[in-house]
């Protein structure tokens, strides 16, 4: 047991509770700061997605459960706050906080488990005050949901009973192991990679070879029926509404490309030139894409097949590729870069006060973190569950793609490790232990340089900057959000071309005619933005009567994403204007009806129906 100072082992439960709402106070404070932009008054992407499902939910409307392709627990959860609170995004965040606040008294208890009161105290400290962990409280995003269960699973199995145990309180505990795995699932698939727990956890337990083998199996069997029970109880709304047993459209297909295809050259989420990056419209149009590149119509359990075989065939014909492409995904794990699609801590920074104070990142704690690990793992059981633990999600992570949110889960792992890092290193220079302190130090400054070496598409802020600008258009404050489209091309990141997009769409009102085609000819047709753009070229060339160049432009945007619902009804309304035209309308009739069917049986709604109504 790690020795602490002595001021913290007189009243930890005191100091705990201090320390917990010192976790709230920051919570909302940061709330407070965040109250007064953009950000507070307007959802973002996944934001507005999860609140319209959940307000769908609340009222009973029909087919609501298969309205997204994404986990739905947090949908249903949400959908119960609405239906007693009202349907207001404030109730998200607040239920986050907590979740977030509950999540530090859990690092507390790994902290506990793993050195004594002391770490666990300090790891709560840490853990309130980390900048992620803060932000994530504070946005209604199902990432502080995640984060919280995760580090319920974390809790449960380092704290699995070993032998006296009784068997009823060894069930009991199985039992929850498996609901936690089957809850956290429920939020974010790739946590079903943490099923693998219990059996790895049980077949290293203290105890004869035997009697390991026997508890290993009854306890497997328990933690399975606990798990089971969760999925099914979460299925069973899709199933009786007629969306089968499985939780979503193809997603395992598609993620696996989005993270191991040479159309996207970094470790983390990029969009896919032949799908849109709209939620709901994505998962479809990897399904119309799979069936084009196959010659034949798929089903999304088909093409889901279909695009585990491009990964595999990737993998078999450029294995150097895949490797590199594989070894930056690893790199990425330990790079300081928290890579997101909704917020950034550094671009926030500039509208909310709050988060301009140095708070905690990545960096310093996994260094802080991995200091601890290497000196406790030898001695220390706990330190190798969690150890175990933290490699078994970071699989999940390699093995598909990386990004801030999803990263974030193993942040509630490398926080009490942090905590063990920092004692460690006090207590080497109160003992006066050189070697000790030199290690400790060799450590901690070989993970600080790791989390610095560059990795392609690190440190690309394209993304906020485009999604700053697009919430001052809104507002209606177009010069300020033509800044900042301008600010992201000239950071030239992978989202710089969606920025060249909204600038051309903006400047083309304003009569600057070249810088508009100039700004589209940067647009490269490897670019995952190339349909928008040849979109964008047909809608401009059509409203200028240049009818032959606008009908090119639309066919040349259908071959690269070929499940564009509005572009093919532009592209019929423009064949029916000339009569050597009109023999392709029924064609291109009949394949929109076809991607129509796909996009309703996804629940994504009648396009043409809404066209008509409109």
């Amino acid at each position: 047991m790690l020795s602490a100072p002595n001021q913290l082992r007189s009243r930890p439960a005191l100091v705990l509770a201090a320390l917990l709402a010192l976790a709230a106070v920051l919570r909302l404070a940061a709330l407070f700061s965040l109250r007064e932009t953009i950000y507070f008054e307007h959802l973002l992407y996944d934001e507005q997605l999860y609140h319209d499902w959940a307000v769908a939910l609340a009222a009973g409307e029909p087919g609501a459960i298969l309205r997204y392709d994404q986990s739905s627990l947090p949908a249903f959860l949400l959908a119960g706050i609405y239906r007693l609170l009202g349907p207001e995004p404030l109730f998200f965040r607040l239920l986050n906080i907590l979740l977030g606040t509950l999540t530090c008294y859990l690092v507390y208890q790994l902290g506990r488990r793993l050195a004594g009161t002391g770490a666990g105290l300090l790891a709560c400290a840490i853990a309130a005050l980390y900048g992620p962990f803060i932000l994530y409280s504070i946005v209604p995003l199902k990432t502080c949901l995640a984060v919280f269960l995760f580090a319920l699973v974390a809790v449960l199995g380092i704290e699995l009973p070993e032998p006296p145990a009784s068997r009823s309180r060894f069930a009991l505990h199985l039992l929850a192991l498996g609901i936690a795995v089957g809850l956290a699932a429920g939020v974010r698939a790739n946590a079903l990679v943490l099923a693998l727990l219990p059996p790895l956890f049980l077949l290293t337990a203290r105890e004869s070879p035997g009697g390991r083998a026997r508890r290993a199996v009854g306890g497997t069997l328990l933690f399975a029926f606990g798990l089971a029970l969760v999925l099914a109880c979460l299925l069973l709304p899709r199933y009786l509404a007629g969306g089968g047993w499985s939780a979503t459209s193809p997603q395992l297909g598609r993620n696996l490309y989005y993270g191991n295809s040479p159309e996207n050259p970094t470790p983390y989420y990029r969009p896919m030139p032949f799908a849109s990056s709209v939620p709901g419209e994505s998962s479809v149009q990897f399904i119309i894409e799979a069936g084009r590149r196959a010659g034949r119509e798929l089903t999304p359990r088909e093409a889901s097949r279909f695009w585990v075989g491009e990964v595999l065939a990737f993998i078999k014909e450029q294995p150097g590729e895949w490797g590199l492409h594989l070894g930056q995904k690893v790199l990425a794990l330990f790079n300081r870069f928290e890579a997101g699609d909704h917020y950034d801590l550094h671009f926030l920074g500039r509208f909310v006060r709050f988060f301009t104070l140095p708070w905690p990142g990545y960096g310093l704690v996994m260094a802080l973190a991995m200091t601890g690990m290497v000196l406790t793992i030898r001695t220390s059981p706990v330190s190798r569950r969690l150890a175990l633990l933290a490699g078994l999600y970071s699989l999940g992570l390699v093995v598909f793609y990386l990004n801030g949110r999803y990263r974030l889960p193993l942040a509630v792992i490398l926080t009490p490790w942090a905590a063990v890092g920092v004692i460690e290193a006090v207590r080497a220079v109160r003992e006066r232990r050189r070697p000790r302190l030199v290690l400790a130090g060799v450590i901690f400054a070989a993970f600080s340089l790791l989390s610095l070496l560059p990795v392609r598409g690190g440190g690309d802020l394209s993304a906020y900057a485009n999604t700053h600008a697009l919430l001052l258009a809104n507002q209606g404050q177009e010069e300020e959000a033509v800044r900042f489209w301008e600010e992201s091309v000239r950071m030239g990141g992978d989202y710089a071309d969606v920025a060249r997009l909204f600038l051309a769409g903006r400047l083309y009102g304003r009569g600057e005619r070249e810088r508009v085609w100039r700004l589209l000819a940067e647009i490269g047709d490897a670019s995952h933005a190339a349909a928008a753009k040849y979109s964008l070229l047909g809608d401009l060339q059509a409203y200028e009567g240049r009818l032959d160049e606008a009908v090119r432009s639309y066919e040349r945007s259908l071959s690269i994403n070929s499940g564009q619902r509005r572009i093919r009804v532009e592209l019929i309304r423009l064949y029916q204007q000339k009569p050597e035209w009109h023999d392709r309308v029924f064609e291109q009739y009949e394949k929109l009806q076809r991607i129509e069917g796909l996009f309703q049986a996804a629940g994504r709604g009648n396009f043409l129906g809404k066209r008509e109504q409109r």
